[in-house]
């Protein structure tokens, strides 16, 4: 497997550690063993697919608003969520307290401010066009 981005969440060795973890604690359940095998499948295939996305992002006109978990214990929002904030030129970053991971599980509220904030961005920029 080609691996482009290389440090991260997305590191070949990173992602083969985490499989193996995953195999070990489901020793003896062939369904745990599936599911881990399918997980890192799909994670692999992310990859290519966020390559991609990264070269088009100066090419994004709508409103675009990162939502990061401070407790987040998979991915290092500094590094992740940061990187895409200063890539995306227009987007706004807010760093959930308490929130991990599953933002969107754990921050529903604040998940529907930030849809809300772009819809509003989005309203403004129309309101702004017409004058």
């Amino acid at each position: 497997m080609r691996v482009e981005h290389t440090d991260g969440l997305f590191h070949a060795a990173a992602l083969q550690r985490r499989v193996k973890r995953l195999d070990e604690a489901s020793a003896g359940d062939n369904s745990g063993r599936r599911v881990s095998r399918a997980s890192a499948a799909e994670t692999a295939l992310m990859i290519p697919a966020a390559a991609a996305a990264a070269k088009s992002y100066d090419e994004l006109a709508m409103p675009v608003i990162i939502i990061a978990g401070e407790n987040d214990r998979l991915i290092d929002i500094d590094e992740q969520s940061g990187r895409l904030h200063d890539e995306v030129r227009q987007s706004k970053m807010h760093r959930i307290t308490g929130a991990g991971h599953m933002v969107q599980q754990s921050a529903t509220g604040a998940v529907m401010a930030a849809i809300d904030e772009a819809a509003e961005v989005l309203q403004e920029d129309r309101r702004s066009e017409v004058r």
